[in-house]
């Protein structure tokens, strides 16, 4: 392990006190001189480390860089030997992570990204992913489900994340079906939910969840067409690798057990559309009713002028934004 990374693991295990210089060193059998030059190489990085004086080093609560052992570290036990990964930019993380299912990467596996340049939502739309400010993560499962259940892996991640933004930044936490999570009425996050397939056999391997979370995005950075819906978790100060771990130790453990359904009721709980009037499409027409309920299968039942419908998939609109 290279000594900065070394250093980066440890000072992340003692956020809450500094460890001296001498205590470092002799932990990683090197010098004083070496463990200095390692910290000066990690605040080029953009770790924000306070080295004080007969005290030793000790990073910044606001230090917030994602890195691999920044999340390891908050991992639970049982997930802290998956794969992670962390890169500066990429096109769509879980563009990333369906080549990695394809080459036979090991699930568990979480691929984070500072930004994306080409960060991809439901119905084709794009995710707004600029540098520095999200949480751009995709995670790697082998759930044991069959393809029509699918949707349900989105829900259990959909509660998982309302869980961990709620836990990080002492918000409330709506969801608008399927995959919207809202807070003050605006979207703070998606998800966007994939399987990757053996086209001969036509099972499906693996399946990719893609989280994406404006954590400080500022209101003014959101493009113009975006601004009246979206919005983020400031001003609530959140660690992306808090969340990241947070996120991910929900998730995998309702992927552990996901036909219990478990994450049903979270999810439920916060599912703003129930008994409110709602628009969705039905053979290319946009229909209004009303939410009834969720099914134990993930459907959302609304019920219009011809009767209950069991929406599976697709789109809906809420009152006010069809007005």
């Amino acid at each position: 392990m290279a000594l900065k990374t070394a250093l980066l693991q440890i000072l992340e295990e003692h956020r809450d006190a500094p460890v001296s210089g001498q205590a470092l060193a002799d932990r990683l059998h090197v010098s004083r001189a070496a463990v200095w030059k390692a910290m000066k190489a990690l605040q080029a990085e953009g770790h924000r480390i306070t080295a004080v004086t007969n005290r030793g080093y000790q990073l910044e609560r606001d230090s917030d860089v994602l890195t691999p052992q920044g999340i390891r570290c908050r991992l639970r036990p049982a997930y802290r030997d998956c794969a992670i990964r962390v890169d500066a930019r990429v096109p769509s993380t879980n563009t990333q992570a369906k080549k990695l299912a394809a080459d036979g990467e090991a699930a568990p596996s979480l691929l984070l990204a500072d930004g994306q340049t080409a960060g991809r939502g439901r119905m084709g739309r794009a995710f707004f992913s600029p540098p520095g400010t999200g949480l751009y993560m995709s995670v790697l499962l082998r759930p044991a489900v069959q393809a029509e259940e699918l949707p349900l892996v989105t829900l259990a991640a959909a509660a998982a994340v309302c869980e961990a933004v709620e836990e990080a930044a002492g918000v409330s936490t709506r969801v608008k079906w399927v995959n919207d999570i809202l807070v003050d009425g605006r979207k703070v996050a998606g998800i966007l939910t994939e399987a990757v397939g053996d086209l001969e056999s036509g099972t499906m391997e693996s399946v990719v969840v893609g989280i994406g979370v404006n954590v400080k995005t500022p209101a003014d950075a959101f493009p113009e067409e975006l601004r009246e819906r979206a919005g983020s978790l400031l001003p609530a100060q959140v660690s992306r690798c808090d969340l990241a771990a947070g996120i991910a130790n929900r998730l995998l453990t309702y992927a552990d057990s996901l036909p219990e359904r478990r994450y049903l009721e979270p999810y439920r709980e916060r599912l703003a559309v129930l008994g409110k009037p709602v628009q969705y499409k039905q053979r290319e027409r946009w229909m209004t009713g009303r939410a009834v309920d969720l099914r134990e299968d993930g459907c959302l039942m609304v019920e219009g002028i011809g009767g209950v419908a069991a929406l599976r998939g697709g789109e809906i609109r809420m009152e006010g934004e069809w007005q």
